[in-house]
Order: C-alpha cells, then sequence, then structure tokens
C-alpha cells in the first residue's frame, strides 16, 4: 500500500519544482500514468486453471498497487485475506464492499446531497381512479363453482342450510331495524 502512494507521489506534480514531477526530474522523461488506478478497485482475475462448465471465469479482488519487477499488480483477496501478484486483471467500475469481519468504517465522513444529486421520481401526468372490488379486471371471468350455484338456486346438499341461516338472519336484522338509532330515541 505504501509502495503505491509513494508511486503516485512521484507522479505528481509538485510546485516547488517548477510545476514539474520527481519522476521527470530525476528520469528526465515524463512518467506514464496510464496505469493509475483507483486504489481498492473491484478487479476480476481470468483463472489460471481451465474453470469448469458451471465454475466462475474470473475471480473477483480488490487492486493495491502495481508489482513493478513484474510488471503485474497487487491483488488482495478479502475472502483469503492475503495479497497476490497477478497479470490477467481487468478492472470493474463497482466500489468494494468490506468482507464480514472486516472493518468497513472510513471514520467521520459526511457527506451532503445537494440538490441536483436528489433522485429524480417520475410523476405520471394522469392518476388512473382505483378499480372497484365488485368490476372485473383482465380477461378472466369468475363464475360460481356448481355446488355454490346449487345453494344460491336453493337445489345442493346445504338448501335447508341456507333457508335456516336465511331465517335467523332475518330475526336478527328485525331486531336491528327496531333498535333506536340515537340517544335521544333510547331515552324516550
Amino acid at each position: 500500500m505504501m509502495k503505491y502512494a509513494v508511486y503516485v507521489w512521484n507522479r505528481t506534480p509538485k510546485k516547488a519544482i517548477g510545476m514539474a514531477t520527481p519522476y521527470e526530474k530525476w528520469f528526465g522523461i515524463k512518467p506514464d500514468i496510464t496505469n493509475l488506478h483507483i486504489f481498492g478497485s473491484i478487479v476480476y482475475v481470468k483463472r489460471e486453471k481451465e474453470p469448469g462448465k458451471l465454475e466462475p471465469q474470473a475471480q473477483e479482488g480488490c487492486w493495491i498497487g502495481l508489482e513493478p519487477e513484474s510488471n503485474g499488480h497487487y491483488i488482495y483477496w478479502p475472502t483469503r485475506h492475503t495479497v497476490t501478484t497477478e497479470r490477467n486483471v481487468v478492472f470493474s467500475d463497482r466500489q468494494i464492499q468490506p468482507v464480514e469481519g472486516e472493518d468497513g468504517n472510513l471514520g467521520n465522513l459526511e457527506t451532503s446531497v445537494t440538490e441536483s444529486e436528489q433522485p429524480v421520481i417520475p410523476v405520471p401526468e394522469e392518476i388512473a381512479e382505483p378499480i372497484a372490488p365488485d368490476e372485473v379486471s383482465g380477461k378472466r371471468v369468475r363464475r360460481p363453482t356448481k355446488k355454490i350455484r346449487d345453494v344460491i338456486e336453493g337445489l345442493g346438499e346445504g338448501s335447508d342450510e341456507l333457508r335456516h341461516l336465511t331465517a335467523s338472519l332475518g330475526q336478527v336484522t328485525s331486531e336491528i331495524e327496531s333498535d333506536p338509532s340515537s340517544v335521544a330515541e333510547a331515552m324516550q
């Protein structure tokens, strides 16, 4: 990690040396910065052994710097907690998430969201009225089963039960109708 910090520092312009880089002053040529990447970027490393048909073709790791000796990259494997040097690396745009057991705390960083960064929620131009529960929507028409149709027509097994139920409901409704509907009626 420290090696990469020094690597970037030596390729950053400094005001004290006329906005040149320390690398440029030392070697006399401008540094090649095409290989600079964001520290901690997610990378995918192609497996060296031929993976099976259903196995992943690459492994996900965390990029932590360049290996100057072999033209490779230092890759941190969060699941194994190890660092290796790899050559077949593809960089991803995603940011790495802390693995269970690792501390993902970045300190007391406060972020403020400006109005331009607020998510825009689209508002429909026309708001549809809610569908009444008794309205049929869609293509399927629901019809009652044969047993229910027989009960409704008074033919099926439940016809005696249905007559008894309607008779008892009639008594209950007549009693409810005779109850007072206000406090004044109840006081009389």
